[in-house]
């Protein structure tokens, strides 16, 4: 009985003052590839956030990193609908495609 893929992990949510709360953790491995991916996911009204971390090693390479952090807010109002946005990603395995970017209507 051999395994080929296992997926583990978990999801809880909480909710105090109008706030929500997913915490996520999740492990991933096959014969290859070791990862674990922890972080949260928030709504506080119309702003969404997020931070994850992706920690992941092929076999017989050394351990990398992922890193994502993201915020949007939409206010819609009578006369214009404000956005905003931020992304943000970080490798350690190909450091040269690490950007920040914003988004926002003028």
């Amino acid at each position: 009985d051999e395994k080929i893929a296992e997926l583990s992990g978990s999801l809880k949510v909480k909710s105090k003052g109008g706030v929500t709360q997913w915490d996520i953790a999740a492990d991933f491995q096959t014969k290859q590839l070791a990862s674990r991916m922890i972080g949260y996911y928030t709504v506080n009204g119309p702003t969404h956030g997020t931070k994850l971390n992706l920690d992941y090693q092929f076999y017989g390479n050394p351990k990398q990193n992922i890193k994502i952090e993201g915020l949007y807010s939409e206010r819609p109002m009578s006369y214009r609908h404000d956005l905003y946005g931020e992304l943000s990603m970080e490798f350690t395995a190909y450091p040269m495609y690490n950007f920040y970017s914003i988004l926002r209507n003028v």
